[in-house]
């Protein structure tokens, strides 16, 4: 619809398409009522009928169900607050109890039918893989060996109504590890641990 605004490939933004992006960004955030963004009150809002929910910082908070070895802690002491939970000692573990959006789902799966995609690789991606409706994705500090601090191994695995395995593994390996010490550049980095998830038995709460 508005030609100008994209490069020869007709996909990625040129540089008018990037300004008109941040223009029209910029002039929603200025009419809002932001709170400061140090403020532990803030909190990220996104609409439930999308579908997907998103907590940061101390939004993670309520969604913790039991933490063994695992506390709050700032990640970047002395420079603006970057809240997570952090590993004090090994074998520690920490649970989210996370809700699926069933509902939100089915609507989704039906408007799938009709969108039409400019790029072959989103078409890949959606809908998801068979049997496995749902996303969850897990931020996770990586590092170098020759950064401090350290960070360790994570597994991460799914109870409840929910099995779950890395967006990329075989469908018959249960979980996802991670190496937070696999950075390749010598600084820490927040990556997102990616996990396609399906439900064990639709009958019990929808938790992961």
């Amino acid at each position: 619809e508005v030609p100008h605004l994209f490069g020869a490939d007709s996909f990625h933004l040129n540089a008018e398409g990037h300004r008109t992006v941040f223009n029209s960004i910029w002039r929603i955030y200025r009419s809002l009522p932001c709170m400061a963004r140090h403020d532990r009150a803030a909190r990220t809002q996104i609409s439930e009928e999308a579908g997907v929910s998103c907590a940061l910082g101390d939004e993670l908070a309520p969604l913790v169900g039991e933490a063994a070895g695992f506390e709050r802690t700032d990640l970047q002491p002395g420079r603006v607050e970057k809240v997570g939970w952090a590993a004090r000692q090994p074998n520690a573990s920490l649970k989210f109890c996370i809700r699926l959006p069933r509902k939100e789902k089915e609507a989704h799966e039906a408007e799938l039918k009709n969108r039409i995609f400019l790029n072959s690789k989103d078409a890949m991606k959606i809908p998801l893989t068979a049997g496995f409706p749902y996303r969850i994705s897990v931020g996770l500090q990586a590092s170098h060996p020759r950064n401090h601090p350290l960070f360790g191994v994570a597994q991460v695995d799914c109870t409840g109504s929910c099995n779950c395995m890395c967006a990329d593994a075989p469908r018959s390996k249960p979980g996802c590890r991670f190496d937070t010490l696999s950075n390749t550049s010598a600084v820490t980095i927040t990556t997102y641990l990616n996990l396609k998830v399906s439900e064990a038995d639709p009958a019990v709460p929808a938790l992961a």
